[in-house]
Protein backbone atom coordinates (compact mmCIF):
# COMPACT_ATOMS: atom_id res chain seq x y z
CA UNK A 1 0.00 0.00 0.00
CA UNK A 2 1.28 3.39 -0.88
CA UNK A 3 1.03 5.78 1.99
CA UNK A 4 0.06 9.37 1.39
CA UNK A 5 2.66 11.60 2.99
CA UNK A 6 1.53 15.14 3.60
CA UNK A 7 3.99 17.91 2.80
CA UNK A 8 5.16 19.73 5.84
CA UNK A 9 5.88 23.48 5.68
CA UNK A 10 9.40 24.23 6.91
CA UNK A 11 11.35 27.40 7.55
CA UNK A 12 14.81 28.45 8.72
CA UNK A 13 15.14 28.96 12.45
CA UNK A 14 17.02 32.06 13.61
CA UNK A 15 20.07 29.92 14.35
CA UNK A 16 20.02 28.35 10.88
CA UNK A 17 19.57 31.74 9.24
CA UNK A 18 22.51 33.14 11.17
CA UNK A 19 24.68 30.25 10.00
CA UNK A 20 23.69 30.83 6.37
CA UNK A 21 24.46 34.55 6.63
CA UNK A 22 27.81 33.77 8.23
CA UNK A 23 28.71 31.33 5.46
CA UNK A 24 27.80 33.87 2.77
CA UNK A 25 29.85 36.55 4.54
CA UNK A 26 32.87 34.24 4.80
CA UNK A 27 32.61 33.37 1.12
CA UNK A 28 32.37 37.02 0.15
CA UNK A 29 35.28 37.93 2.42
CA UNK A 30 37.34 35.14 0.96
CA UNK A 31 36.62 36.37 -2.58
CA UNK A 32 37.48 39.96 -1.75
CA UNK A 33 40.54 38.90 0.21
CA UNK A 34 41.81 36.75 -2.63
CA UNK A 35 41.22 39.59 -5.11
CA UNK A 36 43.14 41.94 -2.86
CA UNK A 37 46.00 39.48 -2.50
CA UNK A 38 46.19 38.98 -6.26
CA UNK A 39 46.29 42.73 -6.89
CA UNK A 40 48.95 43.20 -4.20
CA UNK A 41 51.06 40.49 -5.82
CA UNK A 42 50.64 42.10 -9.25
CA UNK A 43 51.57 45.49 -7.81
CA UNK A 44 54.81 44.00 -6.46
CA UNK A 45 55.58 42.41 -9.83
CA UNK A 46 54.92 45.79 -11.51
CA UNK A 47 57.27 47.61 -9.14
CA UNK A 48 59.93 44.94 -9.69
CA UNK A 49 59.62 45.37 -13.47
CA UNK A 50 59.98 49.12 -13.09
CA UNK A 51 63.19 48.62 -11.12
CA UNK A 52 64.58 46.39 -13.86
CA UNK A 53 63.65 49.02 -16.47
CA UNK A 54 65.45 51.68 -14.43
CA UNK A 55 68.56 49.50 -14.07
CA UNK A 56 68.54 48.94 -17.83
CA UNK A 57 68.21 52.69 -18.43
CA UNK A 58 71.26 53.20 -16.23
CA UNK A 59 73.23 50.70 -18.29
CA UNK A 60 72.00 52.40 -21.47
CA UNK A 61 73.14 55.76 -20.05
CA UNK A 62 76.66 54.52 -19.35
CA UNK A 63 76.93 53.02 -22.85
CA UNK A 64 75.31 55.81 -24.87
CA UNK A 65 75.95 58.72 -22.45
CA UNK A 66 72.30 59.74 -22.78
CA UNK A 67 68.84 58.50 -21.79
CA UNK A 68 66.61 56.68 -24.29
CA UNK A 69 63.66 58.29 -26.00
CA UNK A 70 60.20 56.71 -25.62
CA UNK A 71 58.89 54.09 -28.02
CA UNK A 72 55.51 54.33 -29.76
CA UNK A 73 52.60 53.80 -27.37
CA UNK A 74 50.30 52.90 -30.28
CA UNK A 75 52.03 49.82 -31.72
CA UNK A 76 50.60 46.39 -30.85
CA UNK A 77 52.74 43.72 -29.26
CA UNK A 78 54.38 41.71 -32.02
CA UNK A 79 54.94 44.68 -34.35
CA UNK A 80 58.46 44.76 -35.76
CA UNK A 81 59.01 48.23 -34.24
CA UNK A 82 57.42 47.42 -30.89
CA UNK A 83 59.53 48.93 -28.11
CA UNK A 84 62.00 50.76 -30.38
CA UNK A 85 62.81 54.32 -29.32
CA UNK A 86 61.53 56.97 -31.72
CA UNK A 87 64.37 59.41 -32.39
CA UNK A 88 64.99 61.87 -35.21
CA UNK A 89 68.11 62.33 -37.29
CA UNK A 90 68.75 65.55 -35.36
CA UNK A 91 69.26 63.40 -32.25
CA UNK A 92 66.10 64.46 -30.42
CA UNK A 93 63.08 62.42 -29.44
CA UNK A 94 60.86 62.47 -32.52
CA UNK A 95 57.32 63.19 -31.43
CA UNK A 96 54.04 63.47 -33.32
CA UNK A 97 53.54 66.78 -35.09
CA UNK A 98 52.07 68.10 -38.33
CA UNK A 99 49.63 65.25 -38.91
CA UNK A 100 52.22 62.50 -38.37
CA UNK A 101 51.25 60.24 -35.48
CA UNK A 102 54.19 58.06 -34.44
CA UNK A 103 52.93 57.27 -30.94
CA UNK A 104 55.34 59.58 -29.09
CA UNK A 105 53.99 62.90 -27.85
CA UNK A 106 55.28 66.22 -26.57
CA UNK A 107 53.59 68.22 -23.83
CA UNK A 108 52.00 71.52 -24.82
CA UNK A 109 51.76 72.78 -21.22
CA UNK A 110 53.70 75.86 -20.17
CA UNK A 111 56.90 74.87 -18.41
CA UNK A 112 56.66 71.29 -19.71
CA UNK A 113 57.53 71.68 -23.39
CA UNK A 114 60.62 69.44 -23.22
CA UNK A 115 58.61 66.58 -21.71
CA UNK A 116 57.88 63.71 -24.09
CA UNK A 117 55.74 60.60 -23.60
CA UNK A 118 55.45 57.10 -25.00
CA UNK A 119 56.08 53.53 -23.89
CA UNK A 120 59.21 52.00 -22.38
CA UNK A 121 61.76 51.34 -25.21
CA UNK A 122 62.37 47.69 -24.30
CA UNK A 123 64.12 46.92 -27.61
CA UNK A 124 66.87 49.47 -26.98
CA UNK A 125 67.09 48.42 -23.32
CA UNK A 126 67.55 44.74 -24.28
CA UNK A 127 64.49 43.69 -22.30
CA UNK A 128 61.74 41.19 -23.08
CA UNK A 129 58.25 42.28 -24.11
CA UNK A 130 56.85 41.66 -20.61
CA UNK A 131 58.84 44.62 -19.30
CA UNK A 132 56.86 46.96 -21.56
CA UNK A 133 53.78 46.18 -19.49
CA UNK A 134 52.66 46.16 -15.88
CA UNK A 135 51.40 42.95 -14.28
CA UNK A 136 47.82 44.03 -15.04
CA UNK A 137 48.35 43.70 -18.81
CA UNK A 138 48.70 47.40 -19.69
CA UNK A 139 51.68 49.27 -21.10
CA UNK A 140 54.02 51.14 -18.79
CA UNK A 141 54.00 54.86 -19.56
CA UNK A 142 57.40 56.53 -19.95
CA UNK A 143 57.83 60.30 -19.53
CA UNK A 144 61.24 61.94 -19.97
CA UNK A 145 62.69 65.42 -20.37
CA UNK A 146 64.12 65.01 -23.87
CA UNK A 147 67.07 67.32 -23.13
CA UNK A 148 68.61 64.36 -21.30
CA UNK A 149 68.24 62.17 -24.41
CA UNK A 150 70.40 64.34 -26.67
CA UNK A 151 73.83 63.07 -27.69
CA UNK A 152 76.83 63.47 -25.40
CA UNK A 153 78.78 66.70 -25.92
CA UNK A 154 82.51 65.94 -25.81
CA UNK A 155 83.55 69.60 -25.58
CA UNK A 156 80.80 71.63 -23.85
CA UNK A 157 80.94 75.40 -24.17
CA UNK A 158 81.35 77.57 -21.10
CA UNK A 159 77.65 78.34 -20.80
CA UNK A 160 76.24 74.85 -21.53
CA UNK A 161 74.06 76.28 -24.30
CA UNK A 162 73.47 72.88 -25.95
CA UNK A 163 71.42 70.22 -24.12
CA UNK A 164 72.72 66.84 -23.05
CA UNK A 165 72.51 64.63 -19.97
CA UNK A 166 75.33 66.55 -18.30
CA UNK A 167 74.71 70.08 -19.55
CA UNK A 168 70.94 70.45 -19.13
CA UNK A 169 69.42 72.16 -16.12
CA UNK A 170 68.34 69.47 -13.69
CA UNK A 171 66.20 71.41 -11.20
CA UNK A 172 62.43 71.95 -11.30
CA UNK A 173 61.80 69.52 -14.16
CA UNK A 174 58.99 67.12 -13.14
CA UNK A 175 57.02 67.54 -9.90
CA UNK A 176 55.91 64.50 -7.90
CA UNK A 177 53.11 65.00 -5.38
CA UNK A 178 51.04 62.95 -3.00
CA UNK A 179 47.76 63.82 -1.35
CA UNK A 180 46.87 62.92 2.20
CA UNK A 181 44.37 64.10 4.75
CA UNK A 182 46.43 67.20 5.41
CA UNK A 183 46.44 68.25 1.75
CA UNK A 184 49.02 68.04 -1.04
CA UNK A 185 52.69 67.37 -0.39
CA UNK A 186 55.44 67.91 -2.97
CA UNK A 187 57.78 64.92 -2.73
CA UNK A 188 60.25 65.97 -5.40
CA UNK A 189 60.40 68.60 -8.14
CA UNK A 190 63.64 67.54 -9.86
CA UNK A 191 62.63 64.24 -11.50
CA UNK A 192 63.76 63.86 -15.12
CA UNK A 193 61.92 60.58 -15.83
CA UNK A 194 58.66 59.00 -14.70
CA UNK A 195 57.64 55.39 -15.33
CA UNK A 196 53.95 54.97 -14.55
CA UNK A 197 51.45 52.13 -14.30
CA UNK A 198 47.72 52.81 -14.18
CA UNK A 199 47.35 50.06 -11.59
CA UNK A 200 44.63 47.45 -11.24
CA UNK A 201 41.82 49.66 -12.58
CA UNK A 202 43.82 50.44 -15.74
CA UNK A 203 42.13 53.79 -16.29
CA UNK A 204 43.80 55.78 -19.08
CA UNK A 205 46.33 53.05 -19.83
CA UNK A 206 47.17 51.66 -23.25
CA UNK A 207 46.62 47.94 -23.73
CA UNK A 208 49.30 45.89 -25.45
CA UNK A 209 47.26 46.16 -28.66
CA UNK A 210 47.81 49.94 -28.68
CA UNK A 211 44.25 50.92 -27.72
CA UNK A 212 43.70 53.28 -24.78
CA UNK A 213 41.33 52.42 -21.93
CA UNK A 214 38.64 54.78 -20.65
CA UNK A 215 39.91 57.56 -18.41
CA UNK A 216 39.39 57.77 -14.66
CA UNK A 217 37.01 60.06 -12.80
CA UNK A 218 39.66 60.67 -10.13
CA UNK A 219 41.42 64.04 -10.55
CA UNK A 220 44.82 62.70 -9.48
CA UNK A 221 44.67 59.74 -11.86
CA UNK A 222 43.62 62.12 -14.63
CA UNK A 223 46.73 64.20 -13.85
CA UNK A 224 48.88 61.12 -14.50
CA UNK A 225 47.50 60.05 -17.87
CA UNK A 226 47.38 61.69 -21.32
CA UNK A 227 44.56 62.56 -23.68
CA UNK A 228 43.76 64.38 -26.94
CA UNK A 229 46.28 62.30 -28.90
CA UNK A 230 44.88 63.61 -32.18
CA UNK A 231 47.92 64.22 -34.37
CA UNK A 232 47.68 68.01 -33.98
CA UNK A 233 50.31 68.70 -31.33
CA UNK A 234 47.59 69.41 -28.77
CA UNK A 235 48.40 66.41 -26.60
CA UNK A 236 47.59 67.17 -22.98
CA UNK A 237 49.85 66.29 -20.09
CA UNK A 238 52.15 68.33 -17.91
CA UNK A 239 55.01 67.95 -15.45
CA UNK A 240 52.86 67.15 -12.37
CA UNK A 241 52.37 63.54 -11.28
CA UNK A 242 50.72 62.02 -8.21
CA UNK A 243 52.31 59.01 -6.52
CA UNK A 244 49.72 58.46 -3.80
CA UNK A 245 46.23 59.48 -2.63
CA UNK A 246 45.82 58.35 0.95
CA UNK A 247 42.05 58.61 1.28
CA UNK A 248 40.85 57.79 -2.25
CA UNK A 249 40.23 54.12 -3.04
CA UNK A 250 39.95 54.76 -6.79
CA UNK A 251 43.56 55.95 -6.99
CA UNK A 252 45.90 53.01 -7.58
CA UNK A 253 48.54 54.38 -9.98
CA UNK A 254 52.09 53.16 -9.44
CA UNK A 255 54.90 55.66 -9.98
CA UNK A 256 58.68 55.35 -10.26
CA UNK A 257 60.56 58.64 -10.68
CA UNK A 258 64.26 59.47 -10.78
CA UNK A 259 66.34 62.65 -10.79
CA UNK A 260 69.52 63.33 -12.71
CA UNK A 261 71.50 62.95 -9.49
CA UNK A 262 69.83 59.58 -8.85
CA UNK A 263 71.27 58.33 -12.14
CA UNK A 264 74.67 59.82 -11.33
CA UNK A 265 74.77 58.23 -7.86
CA UNK A 266 73.26 54.86 -8.77
CA UNK A 267 75.40 54.25 -11.88
CA UNK A 268 78.57 56.18 -11.02
CA UNK A 269 77.93 58.57 -13.91
CA UNK A 270 79.98 61.48 -12.54
CA UNK A 271 82.05 61.50 -15.73
CA UNK A 272 79.00 62.83 -17.64
CA UNK A 273 78.69 66.01 -15.56
CA UNK A 274 81.04 68.84 -16.61
CA UNK A 275 82.11 71.93 -14.67
CA UNK A 276 81.21 75.26 -16.25
CA UNK A 277 83.92 77.54 -17.52
CA UNK A 278 81.77 80.54 -16.67
CA UNK A 279 81.96 79.54 -12.99
CA UNK A 280 85.71 80.24 -12.95
CA UNK A 281 86.13 83.82 -11.77
CA UNK A 282 89.86 83.72 -11.01
CA UNK A 283 91.56 85.75 -13.76
CA UNK A 284 94.64 83.51 -13.59
CA UNK A 285 92.64 80.77 -15.34
CA UNK A 286 91.34 80.59 -18.88
CA UNK A 287 87.61 79.92 -18.56
CA UNK A 288 86.96 76.55 -20.19
CA UNK A 289 84.58 73.75 -19.28
CA UNK A 290 85.94 70.37 -18.16
CA UNK A 291 84.47 67.00 -17.29
CA UNK A 292 84.73 65.19 -13.97
CA UNK A 293 88.31 64.34 -13.04
CA UNK A 294 89.90 66.71 -15.56
CA UNK A 295 92.38 69.31 -14.30
CA UNK A 296 92.87 72.95 -15.31
CA UNK A 297 96.04 74.89 -14.55
CA UNK A 298 96.40 78.63 -14.25
CA UNK A 299 97.67 80.46 -17.32
CA UNK A 300 100.74 81.80 -15.51
CA UNK A 301 103.08 80.21 -12.97
CA UNK A 302 103.59 81.54 -9.47
CA UNK A 303 106.10 84.43 -9.01
CA UNK A 304 109.81 84.00 -9.63
CA UNK A 305 111.41 81.34 -7.46
CA UNK A 306 108.54 78.89 -7.74
CA UNK A 307 108.24 78.76 -11.53
CA UNK A 308 107.21 75.12 -11.60
CA UNK A 309 104.10 75.74 -9.48
CA UNK A 310 100.79 76.80 -10.95
CA UNK A 311 97.44 77.24 -9.27
CA UNK A 312 95.33 74.24 -10.23
CA UNK A 313 91.65 73.36 -10.08
CA UNK A 314 89.94 70.04 -10.72
CA UNK A 315 86.43 69.29 -11.92
CA UNK A 316 84.81 67.43 -9.06
CA UNK A 317 81.49 65.61 -8.66
CA UNK A 318 78.28 67.28 -9.88
CA UNK A 319 80.04 70.08 -11.75
CA UNK A 320 81.88 71.63 -8.81
CA UNK A 321 85.39 73.08 -9.23
CA UNK A 322 87.76 71.93 -6.48
CA UNK A 323 91.07 73.77 -5.86
CA UNK A 324 94.06 71.41 -5.83
CA UNK A 325 96.59 74.23 -5.56
CA UNK A 326 94.43 77.10 -4.43
CA UNK A 327 97.16 79.72 -4.18
CA UNK A 328 100.82 80.31 -4.75
CA UNK A 329 103.10 79.51 -1.80
CA UNK A 330 102.83 82.01 1.03
CA UNK A 331 99.43 83.31 -0.07
CA UNK A 332 96.57 82.98 2.43
CA UNK A 333 93.37 81.43 1.08
CA UNK A 334 90.37 83.53 1.95
CA UNK A 335 86.81 82.25 2.33
CA UNK A 336 83.37 83.78 1.98
CA UNK A 337 80.08 83.12 3.73
CA UNK A 338 77.28 83.55 1.22
CA UNK A 339 73.50 83.37 1.44
CA UNK A 340 71.72 83.11 4.78
CA UNK A 341 68.85 85.50 4.03
CA UNK A 342 66.00 86.16 1.59
CA UNK A 343 65.36 82.42 1.20
CA UNK A 344 68.99 81.57 0.38
CA UNK A 345 70.65 78.79 2.36
CA UNK A 346 74.00 79.84 3.86
CA UNK A 347 77.28 78.16 2.94
CA UNK A 348 81.04 78.80 3.19
CA UNK A 349 83.08 78.82 -0.04
CA UNK A 350 86.70 79.39 -1.05
CA UNK A 351 88.00 82.60 -2.60
CA UNK A 352 88.12 82.85 -6.39
CA UNK A 353 85.10 80.60 -6.82
CA UNK A 354 81.57 81.10 -8.04
CA UNK A 355 78.52 79.29 -9.30
CA UNK A 356 74.76 79.26 -9.86
CA UNK A 357 74.07 76.28 -7.60
CA UNK A 358 73.23 78.08 -4.36
CA UNK A 359 70.46 76.16 -2.58
CA UNK A 360 67.28 77.74 -1.25
CA UNK A 361 65.84 77.36 2.22
CA UNK A 362 62.90 75.05 2.99
CA UNK A 363 59.63 76.33 1.45
CA UNK A 364 61.55 78.22 -1.24
CA UNK A 365 62.03 77.08 -4.81
CA UNK A 366 64.86 77.84 -7.23
CA UNK A 367 68.55 78.65 -6.74
CA UNK A 368 70.91 81.60 -6.50
CA UNK A 369 74.14 82.67 -8.21
CA UNK A 370 77.16 83.68 -6.17
CA UNK A 371 80.86 84.55 -6.32
CA UNK A 372 83.72 84.93 -3.87
CA UNK A 373 86.62 87.23 -4.75
CA UNK A 374 90.30 86.63 -3.92
CA UNK A 375 89.92 89.08 -1.05
CA UNK A 376 87.13 86.97 0.48
CA UNK A 377 84.24 89.23 -0.48
CA UNK A 378 81.07 87.32 -1.29
CA UNK A 379 78.49 88.57 -3.77
CA UNK A 380 75.02 87.34 -4.75
CA UNK A 381 74.58 88.11 -8.44
CA UNK A 382 71.05 86.70 -8.79
CA UNK A 383 68.61 85.44 -6.17
CA UNK A 384 65.98 83.23 -7.78
CA UNK A 385 64.75 81.68 -4.53
CA UNK A 386 61.00 82.25 -4.57
CA UNK A 387 58.79 81.55 -1.51
CA UNK A 388 56.02 78.96 -1.61
CA UNK A 389 52.47 80.31 -1.62
CA UNK A 390 50.57 79.59 1.59
CA UNK A 391 46.88 78.79 1.27
CA UNK A 392 45.38 78.98 4.79
CA UNK A 393 42.51 76.96 6.22
CA UNK A 394 39.55 79.24 5.62
CA UNK A 395 36.12 79.26 3.99
CA UNK A 396 35.97 75.45 4.15
CA UNK A 397 39.37 74.92 2.51
CA UNK A 398 42.02 72.77 4.18
CA UNK A 399 45.27 74.74 4.18
CA UNK A 400 48.38 73.77 2.22
CA UNK A 401 51.47 75.20 0.49
CA UNK A 402 52.16 75.40 -3.23
CA UNK A 403 55.47 75.88 -5.13
CA UNK A 404 55.96 79.01 -7.28
CA UNK A 405 54.92 78.64 -10.91
CA UNK A 406 52.58 75.73 -10.32
CA UNK A 407 48.86 75.02 -10.13
CA UNK A 408 47.08 72.35 -8.14
CA UNK A 409 43.98 71.33 -6.27
CA UNK A 410 43.13 71.13 -2.58
CA UNK A 411 40.64 69.27 -0.44
CA UNK A 412 37.97 70.71 1.81
CA UNK A 413 37.91 70.71 5.58
CA UNK A 414 35.80 68.28 7.64
CA UNK A 415 32.09 68.86 7.06
CA UNK A 416 32.58 70.37 3.61
CA UNK A 417 32.39 68.74 0.20
CA UNK A 418 33.93 69.57 -3.15
CA UNK A 419 37.44 70.96 -3.53
CA UNK A 420 39.37 74.01 -4.61
CA UNK A 421 41.89 74.98 -7.27
CA UNK A 422 44.96 77.08 -6.53
CA UNK A 423 47.56 78.90 -8.56
CA UNK A 424 50.93 80.04 -7.25
CA UNK A 425 52.51 82.60 -9.59
CA UNK A 426 56.13 82.53 -10.70
CA UNK A 427 57.08 85.00 -7.97
CA UNK A 428 55.48 82.90 -5.22
CA UNK A 429 54.45 84.42 -1.90
CA UNK A 430 51.34 86.54 -2.40
CA UNK A 431 51.33 85.99 -6.16
CA UNK A 432 48.47 83.53 -5.85
CA UNK A 433 44.80 82.88 -6.56
CA UNK A 434 42.14 80.38 -5.43
CA UNK A 435 38.89 79.09 -6.92
CA UNK A 436 36.93 77.77 -3.95
CA UNK A 437 34.34 75.06 -4.65
CA UNK A 438 34.06 73.85 -1.03
CA UNK A 439 30.50 73.89 0.25
CA UNK A 440 28.56 72.62 3.27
Amino acid sequence: MIKDFKKKNTAFTMVELSVVILIIALLMFGTFSSSGMVNSAKEKVTRDRMKVVYESMGNFLMQKKRLPCPASILLPRGDVNYGKEVRSSSQECYYSVGGVDNGVYSSNATGSLNLVYGMVPIYDLNLGADFAEDAFGNKLNYFVDQNFAFNFISAPDNFFSLPSFGTSGYKDIITIKERNQGGEVVINSDAIIVIESSGANGFGAFKNNGIQNARSSNAEELENDVFDLIKSNSEHFNKVFYSNFESEEVFDDIILFKTRNDFVDNFNAKSLIPCKGKDIIDVDFTAVSKYYGQVLEASNPCPLGTESIKKTIKCDAFGSWNPLIAACPGVIINKCTIGGSAGMKSKVVNANTGGDNGECEVDFKGSYSWSCTSAGVGTISANNCKPYCVFPSESGMLGQKGPPGEIGSGICDTGYQGGYLWTCGVNGGNDKSVTNNCSL
